[in-house]
């Protein structure tokens, strides 16, 4: 193979991996499904061009069935929690020079916003302590929505799930309130994680 060649071979390679940067991308557990965590993004050279993040709107909602079965789970917590360790996880990323846990200024350019959608079935505490065998578990959705802070644009998108059984679990502080609470955690480190894996 003549050094010609070589060059050429190398060239198309570095475009390849050029426009495969670029494109779309999903990774993740349980791509596309409910019951999976995953991320993703449309354009990822787009999405690497940002510096700057900040927490934008968070939507909750509790889908009660039972209310009087299950303890009372305060939705300004939960978008405190949403903040608070989305905020955590990407300050160690290490992939933005500012991260915000508020929306930043209205029209400011140069901001990557995520907004939140949390859906939460709580279940059954009743059933969970006493029928057991996965009865009454709790089970919550959430969504993050990464877009251009000025156009609005949708750049990605983060899929996560979550389920608890509540076993283990004291009767005075367990219950769906502090699965939900775990959840959150737990898909905030997913979601940073795959983030760094995408860009």
């Amino acid at each position: 193979m003549t050094r010609k060649s070589v060059s050429i071979l190398l060239a198309a390679s570095l475009l390849m991996a050029t426009a495969a940067a670029a494109g779309p991308k999903r990774v993740g557990k349980n791509p596309g499904k409910v019951k999976g965590r995953w991320l993703e993004v449309a354009d990822v050279g787009a999405l690497g061009g940002y510096d700057k993040v900040a927490i934008g709107e968070i939507a909750v909602d509790i889908q009660w069935k039972n209310p009087d079965r299950e303890s009372d789970i305060d939705d300004s917590i939960l978008v405190e929690k949403i903040r608070d360790h989305l905020t955590k996880r990407l300050e160690e990323t290490g992939l933005y020079q500012e991260v915000a846990g508020e929306p930043a200024e209205e029209g400011a350019a140069g901001w990557l916003r995520l907004d939140v959608d949390l859906s939460v079935d709580p279940g059954s505490r009743a059933a969970r302590y006493v029928v057991g065998f996965g009865a009454g578990k709790s089970q919550s959705v959430i969504e993050i929505r990464l877009r251009d802070h000025q156009t609005g644009e949708e750049l990605g998108l983060y899929h996560g799930y979550g389920s608890g059984s509540g076993m283990g679990l004291k009767l005075a502080g367990g219950g769906a309130r502090k699965m939900t609470q775990d959840d959150i955690q737990e898909n905030a480190k997913q979601f940073a994680e795959l983030l760094k894996q995408v860009l």
